[in-house]
């Protein structure tokens, strides 16, 4: 699976508990799945930060109740969408994520030496994006 295609099943994953944040089917990921490995090697940090741990079994589980599932999963959902700054022009596109260490605050917009931007939240993840093509 490529990284487009791992991108678009994490947004289904997300978007499946927002739609229906009740529905267990949509609340656990097989972790011997290749497609979900995928998605864990692409987008782990934000799959965890959207409320999904490991217990240690065979599962990824999403165990916060209905409405705090779909509040975290859009949050993360967010983090796939670059930052919108006024009078720009360039599109960016979501490259990747890198967890800073330390448990220390990130907050701020960076830009980068090839016209791409790595912005920080209070979450301590920095969200890189490239420009795109289109």
């Amino acid at each position: 699976m490529n990284e487009s295609e791992a991108k678009s099943l994490f947004i289904k994953i997300l978007r499946n508990v927002i739609t229906s944040p009740d529905d267990a089917k949509f609340r656990r990921l097989r972790k011997t799945n290749a497609k979900v490995a995928s998605v864990l090697a692409a987008f782990g940090p934000v799959l965890i930060q959207a409320g999904f741990s490991d217990p240690g079994g065979e599962f990824l589980v999403l165990e916060a109740p209905g409405p705090e599932a779909k509040q975290r999963c859009e949050a993360a959902l967010a983090q796939l969408l670059p930052p919108e700054l006024p009078g720009q022009s360039t599109r960016y596109s979501f490259w990747g994520v890198l967890a800073a260490g330390g448990g220390e605050a990130v907050r701020s917009v960076a830009a980068l030496p090839d016209g791409g931007l790595a912005a920080g939240g209070l979450d301590s993840v920095v969200r890189v994006y490239r420009p795109s093509a289109d």
